[in-house]
């Protein structure tokens, strides 16, 4: 609660600051990949201002999620393009350690709502590689949480946490999780009725769990494990 301030001290009007910082930083000549506070995003009436704006802003669409919140937004036909973007900088940061670089996740699967988060999925020969991509991907602005949940995969995460845009998924290609990630993704793309199934679920999740990422998280994986237990014996994924 705001403690009434006296008429001989008239503050000026919050929105008023922020104008004028955000006018610096435009006029500072900031192109949209520097400084670590790229794009920018216009704050909507009762929205609350961000202290770093999103990394990734387009015509229409900006990429960005406060961390350990859901916002589902409609797909977008821009989602490639920013992938292949992100997968050029991520194969010239890494050289010859990624064998491939796959646009995984919602954002992956053109006509399913997902949270503005672009997720990559990078392999490499063998386990005894991931250490040495730790500190080329942090190079690139990438926050390394290694192994966090056991699953022989090392995850990371760009931009702040009011803020996050990537997520970057690292393992072997060999692994069974890589096939996993590449199955599912392919199974949605040719499957509308699947999809949409999928999407119904996570529309409804959200709303009763959007300020609670792993409890929504965690209740749409059954359905991930369905669709992978019933399509992992006619796996063709690419």
């Amino acid at each position: 609660m705001r403690i009434p301030l006296t008429p001989r001290r008239r503050p000026r009007a919050p929105t008023r600051r922020t104008s004028t910082r955000r006018g610096r930083m435009w006029r500072s000549g900031t192109s949209s990949w520097a400084k670590g506070a790229e794009g920018g995003k216009r704050k909507a009436k009762g929205e609350e201002l961000l202290p770093f704006p999103a990394l990734f802003q387009t015509d229409g669409m900006t990429l960005g999620l406060r961390r350990g919140t859901v916002e589902l937004r409609p797909s977008s036909a821009e989602y490639p393009a920013l992938f292949a973007q992100e997968r050029g900088r991520v194969a010239r940061a890494l050289g010859p350690l990624a064998v491939a670089i796959k646009h995984v996740g919602s954002t992956s699967v053109p006509g399913l709502a997902a949270k503005p988060i672009l997720d990559l999925a990078v392999g490499v020969e063998d386990a005894a590689r991931m250490d040495a991509c730790i500190r080329p991907l942090e190079q690139i602005g990438y926050v390394s949480f290694g192994d966090r949940e056991g699953w022989g995969e090392y995850f990371f995460a760009r931009g702040p946490d009011e803020a996050r845009t990537h997520y970057l998924h690292l393992m072997p290609v060999g692994e069974r999780r890589w096939r996993d990630y590449l199955l599912f993704r392919d199974v949605l793309r040719s499957r509308p009725d699947l999809r949409d199934e999928y999407q119904s679920l996570k529309t409804a999740l959200a709303r009763q769990h959007g300020a609670a990422r792993a409890e929504y998280t965690a209740r749409k994986g059954a359905f991930v494990e369905r669709i992978l237990a019933e399509f992992r014996s006619s796996d063709g994924v690419s």
